[in-house]
């Protein structure tokens, strides 16, 4: 009989070529979802920032007293109202740190607006490991812009 009819299967070569393509694709896979996972993840922080940053305008507005946003930690944003801490949103789970132009504190008065004491705008940059920024800024009215 003829050997062409007897083999099944593939030779342990074939498989290795086969293998040794595939870690090649995966070996060029792999950064490219590090990238995509990274930016993501800053996007997702901003949101959350620019939402603890809101949600501390709403809720000056609708109680008619004076809350706090605390950017003194790298990866934290609280909110406080008459130092009791009503919001607190952290960014170590999506590996950014955050630095900011300004006080380590600013308020929004019971309109939602930033005192005239406060410098503004107020910027808050967000930085993954890869060295992407992302910021939200507040200006005196308590509007936010992301970029």
């Amino acid at each position: 009989m003829d050997r062409a009819h007897h083999n099944r299967g593939f030779t342990a070569v074939e498989l290795l070529v086969v293998l040794v393509i595939l870690g090649f694709i995966i070996g060029i896979a792999i950064p490219g979802f590090q990238v995509i996972r990274l930016g993501t993840a800053l996007s997702a922080a901003q949101r959350d920032v620019a939402a603890a940053v809101q949600s501390a305008r709403w809720r000056a507005i609708n109680s008619g007293a004076t809350h706090t946003v605390d950017l003194s930690a790298a990866s934290t944003v609280g909110v406080t109202k008459s130092g009791t801490t009503v919001v607190s949103v952290g960014l170590g789970q999506y590996s950014v740190t955050q630095t900011h132009i300004g006080s380590n504190t600013f308020d929004f008065d019971s309109r939602g607006l930033i005192p005239t004491s406060t410098a503004t705008p107020i910027t808050i940059t967000l930085t993954n490991p890869l060295s992407a920024t992302r910021t939200v800024t507040i200006d005196r009215l308590g509007r936010l812009t992301t970029s």
